[in-house]
């Protein structure tokens, strides 16, 4: 199974190979995101023994899908600069944005934008934000569903474009 609804169709769980890096899947994977790097991914729901892989032989090893999905959402934390250190410490150390804002000396409402605006940043799908169409290694598959080729835009360039409603 690929992708695993609870109740309101929140997102549960999402296999490795389906990882499409929506926002739904980044803020499911951001809280993992110390364990994937340990090569940890989030088990199944329902899954009666997470040891056992499936029927299928795998020429991987089992960390590897982990490790994969962590190193994707580690290179799109990177293109934010600092404000990646805030997502880090909101999703994956479970600090509360009272403690957060307090510690690096910011208002409490900037730092819950900042963090909300680096997740939308880093959940533009299979396509980087910061990718233009011939650059990204997804452009042959869907160079024709789009109808504007997509324009690179850093990470501050597209708080700026956001702050201002773009």
């Amino acid at each position: 199974m690929r992708y695993h609804y609870g109740p309101r169709m929140t997102l549960l769980w999402v296999a490795p190979g389906a990882v499409s890096f929506s926002k739904p899947e980044i803020e499911l994977l951001l809280p993992e995101l110390y364990k994937m790097r340990e090569g940890i991914y989030p088990t199944e729901p329902n899954k009666t023994n997470p040891d056992i892989a499936g029927s299928h032989t795998n020429t991987r090893a089992n960390f590897e899908p982990a490790c994969q999905v962590a190193a994707e959402i580690d290179r799109r934390l990177a293109r934010c600069g600092q404000d990646r250190a805030l997502v880090e410490d909101s999703y994956c150390s479970g600090d509360d944005d009272e403690a957060i804002a307090i510690y690096y000396h910011m208002d409490v409402r900037e730092v819950r934008r900042r963090i909300k605006d680096v997740v939308n940043y880093i959940s533009s799908g299979d396509c980087p934000r910061w990718l233009g169409c011939d650059e990204c290694g997804q452009h042959d598959a869907c160079h024709k569903e789009k109808k504007d080729a997509r324009t690179p835009i850093t990470y501050s360039d597209w708080r700026g474009h956001r702050s201002v409603g773009w």
